[in-house]
């Protein structure tokens, strides 16, 4: 039985759920391993003791290990990082695998999500300093989105290591003056949208009416205990916990060096008091939003959605022009694509049972679609993912 010690935080949501999802496997395959959990952040002293008692494995967040910290750890030992922010200054570990969030998809989505919620004068993201991988991808996605849209985002970049320094607070002050109002902001963080929101609301300013603003992480204590409540992105913690699970074990089993790149998904987005739509067109977008993605998962209609909101199918599909430049039955297409990426990459069911599931005409019609938007086979996508 190999005993894999894991340093996860704990008293956050996501090391929770990467928890969740390691035992997952581990129930799934019937594997048993002898579980060492490190709650607190690890010291050079603790790290040495679990190292000379001996250990056969190592998952942690990139948060609870700092890459000081691996020059101790034998170049042999196998490991698993979950969000690694500087992955090249571990490359010399002989067998390594980085499970990552879509930070590229993080980006996307939420400029996507702002965009379609109202009518902005800006833009604006805050992440952290360029040197941190995830942020800086985080950073360049939702600007590109943006762009690709006819807009322009303002992005701000403060040191990590001192999020609640006064000069940070007063950075993120004289960036929000500048910004041209209504805005939309998206943080790479919830602990950094907070801050954002303390600035705007020391200001006197309105959220939502006058500035939006979402996070990522979807920490739920957090997100719900102030004011006004926090929009979030939620990555799929769980399926990190369960990918670190399924490359630790890969490792373990292989006797040859291994270098693992793993990307998770995105669960969804949960809308809260931070981003609630002012105008009456954003409000119907929304709930149009909410009921496909409700009912995205079987046969759904744009006629379906329109008699939802009490509305005539023209008038639906003219607000859904306006606002998000694409027509509600692109959008139906777009969140069953989406179920349907998360079905293959994250269970076993075969292409027939997906289709089935999601309510499409036949199994032939859901392979063209998925091909013509993707450029490839929904099987060589399994399987990309999966190598």
């Amino acid at each position: 039985m190999p005993t894999v010690l894991m340093a996860l935080p704990f008293a956050f949501q996501d090391g929770r759920d990467c928890y969740t999802g390691i035992l997952q496997y581990l129930s799934e395959r019937k594997y048993a391993w002898n579980t060492i959990l490190v709650r607190e952040s690890m010291t050079r002293p603790l790290l040495g003791r679990f190292l000379k008692c001996g250990i056969d494995g190592i998952i942690s967040n990139a948060h609870q290990i700092e890459n000081r910290l691996f020059r101790i750890i034998p170049r042999d030992m196998p490991c698993v990082i979950i969000d690694a922010p500087n992955p090249q200054l571990l490359s010399k570990h002989s067998k390594i695998a980085f499970v990552d969030i879509d930070s590229e998809a993080i980006g996307r989505i939420g400029a996507e999500y702002l965009a379609a919620n109202a009518n902005y004068g800006s833009f604006g993201i805050v992440g952290y300093e360029s040197s941190v991988r995830w942020s800086e991808c985080r950073i360049e996605s939702f600007s590109g989105t943006l762009r690709s849209m006819g807009y322009k985002a303002s992005v701000l970049r403060v040191p990590r290591t001192n999020l609640y320094d006064d000069s940070v607070y007063a950075a993120i002050r004289r960036w929000a003056t500048k910004l041209h109002r209504p805005t939309a902001i998206m943080a790479v963080c919830d602990e950094l949208a907070r801050q954002v929101i303390n600035v705007f609301a020391a200001g006197g300013v309105l959220i939502p009416q006058d500035v939006s603003v979402m996070g990522v992480d979807n920490e739920s204590i957090l997100c719900t205990h102030m004011k006004p409540t926090l929009s979030s992105i939620h990555p799929d913690f769980v399926k990190s916990g369960y990918t670190a699970a399924e490359c630790m074990a890969r490792i373990l089993q292989s006797e040859a060096s291994c270098n693992l790149y793993m990307k998770c998904p995105i669960k969804c987005i949960v809308s809260r008091e931070s981003t609630a739509p002012t105008s009456a067109a954003g409000q119907l977008i929304i709930k149009a939003k909410e009921f496909i993605r409700d009912h995205a998962e079987g046969n759904v209609h744009v006629a379906d959605v329109a008699d939802h909101l009490g509305i005539s199918r023209r008038l639906l599909d003219l607000r859904f022009r306006e606002i998000t430049g694409r027509t509600v039955l692109e959008t139906i297409c777009k969140e069953q694509l989406n179920r349907v990426q998360h079905l293959l990459t994250t269970t076993n069911l075969s292409i027939t049972e997906i289709s089935r599931q999601l309510g499409f005409r036949s199994e032939n019609h859901l392979k063209r679609i998925f091909k013509s938007t993707y450029g490839m086979s929904m099987r060589d996508f399994r399987y990309a993912r999966l190598t």
